[in-house]
């Protein structure tokens, strides 16, 4: 997978994998001393999209794949393709977030990195 040639990205901490299924996973995404303000979310499957969803003050969080009329929280990251969301601005958050993947089909690997 790669980015675009035009987007550069900075890591201030470590990437951390959830094993995306049609039930919502969770990780903790923490970025030391550094205020988190994008997260870059990759998608490493090849066939399966994924519904993410975050939280900067909750210890938990769900993702739940949208249905056709229903207003949901989250972004979907297509199969084999990389987001830069950006979650908040520098100084106004902790340096964790909670993040949560849900599979729309069977299973995907989903990588999340804090970036600057």
């Amino acid at each position: 997978m790669s980015l675009s040639t035009s987007t550069v990205v900075y890591p201030i901490g470590s990437t951390f994998a959830i094993a995306a299924t049609t039930t919502s996973s969770q990780t903790y995404v923490t970025a030391g001393v550094n205020n988190i303000q994008s997260i870059l979310v990759e998608n490493l499957d090849t066939t399966n999209d994924v519904f993410v969803n975050w939280s900067l003050t909750a210890s938990t969080v769900t993702a739940t794949v949208p249905t056709a009329g229903t207003p949901q929280s989250g972004i979907t990251i297509q199969n084999n393709s990389s987001k830069i969301i950006q979650v908040g601005t520098p100084g106004a958050f902790d340096s964790n977030i909670t993040v949560a993947a849900n599979a729309v089909t069977g299973t995907a690997t989903v990588h999340i990195t804090p970036v600057a």
